[in-house]
């Protein structure tokens, strides 16, 4: 079994957070690096498509950024024995570049990887991988963070009980329980009736995210392509996923260019041409707003984005409800008991 030193683990687990780019006001963009990592990467042909390390193109679309499933070949010019020795060993051919996250690397060298394979998705966006191992209870998720602050957010969504729980990683990755359940949007039109527990249980997490000084900024139930961001099986256990565009407005009113855009983007009115943040002119009118949001009083802005984020929550089931993608009863069930929870808490 090919074993590693200690500052070759380091170096590897530097150089895939190194591949994570977040923060930049043109979102998760495709640097040099992984440029000639993929004229490397194509180079290569003894893998089939079907392998941990098969390359993917990368996607160029916001949420879609390049594929992470082998960002290790950067590797290949700044340390040729160290990337040689990757390809050679049969653990990641196997399992890909996650071998050498933390918890992972130990079970899967201790034999405890529980008789399952990783199985990799591509949702939302990314790469999304699914691993189960001996003495977990349930199988963990594995996905690159879409911002600087996702992981810190992540973590107090899991101590309030809002979110998934979170496990060690490395920088730029999230290690997170699995939640298992349905999508608000598929039980809502299933089971109407649970329509009150599921807000009631929603709009508690929201209040508890609050006055953490967190704000979610996201659609409850996007409708093209229809997907919820609430996980749900009975109604009572809601939890919440994806705090990849969710702000931490403690900040206010010092706001980077990325949690400028989230903001921006919670308004529909602004969020279409946001969408194109990528652009030269529309960067401008991001540091435009982030010098307009620094001239305001920190106490008016954040209450501003508390209620723009209630608005949103509430606006995207009522959207919802107008496309057919849920019952008015449901949405309107939903909302009430979100307000009531929400308010009370």
């Amino acid at each position: 079994m090919i074993k590693y030193s200690g500052a070759e683990i380091s170096r590897i687990r530097q150089t895939l957070s190194g591949n994570i780019k977040v923060g930049s006001p043109a979102d998760l963009t495709m640097d040099s690096s992984y440029v000639k990592a993929l004229e490397i990467w194509k180079g290569q042909q003894e893998y089939g498509d079907d392998s941990a390390l098969a390359p993917h193109e990368p996607q160029g679309t916001f949420g879609k950024p390049f594929d992470l499933r082998f960002p290790l070949a950067p590797l290949a010019t700044s340390d040729p024995e160290l990337y040689q020795k990757i390809l050679n060993d049969d653990r990641v051919k196997k399992f890909g570049p996650y071998y050498f996250f933390p918890e992972i690397m130990e079970k899967i060298d201790a034999g405890q990887m529980n008789g399952s394979e990783p199985i990799m998705a591509g949702v939302n966006r990314g790469l999304i991988t699914l691993y189960d191992m001996k003495g977990w209870h349930g199988p963990r998720v594995i996905k690159p963070v879409q911002s600087s602050d996702e992981a810190k957010i992540a973590t107090v969504a899991s101590i309030l009980g809002a979110g998934p729980a979170q496990h060690p990683s490395i920088d730029g990755y999230l290690v997170e329980d699995y939640v298992p359940g349905f999508e608000l949007h598929e039980v809502l039109r299933a089971k109407p009736g649970m329509a009150g527990k599921a807000g009631h249980a929603i709009g508690k997490k929201y209040a508890d995210l609050h006055k953490a000084d967190v704000i979610y900024a996201d659609a409850l139930i996007q409708v093209l392509p229809t997907k919820s961001h609430v996980i749900t099986s009975t109604g009572d256990d809601a939890r919440l996923i994806d705090f990849g565009v969710a702000v931490d407005i403690s900040k206010a009113p010092e706001f980077s260019l990325q949690e400028v855009r989230a903001i921006l983007s919670m308004d529909p009115i602004t969020k279409l041409s946001y969408d194109l943040a990528r652009q030269d002119i529309q960067v401008k009118g991001l540091m435009a707003q982030q010098e307009e949001f620094a001239r305001e009083d920190a106490r008016k802005l954040k209450q501003d984005l508390l209620n723009l984020d209630l608005r949103l929550a509430k606006s995207s089931l009522g959207t919802a409800a107008m496309e057919g993608r849920i019952s008015e009863s449901s949405a309107a069930s939903f909302i009430g008991a979100f307000k009531e929870a929400y308010f009370a808490h």
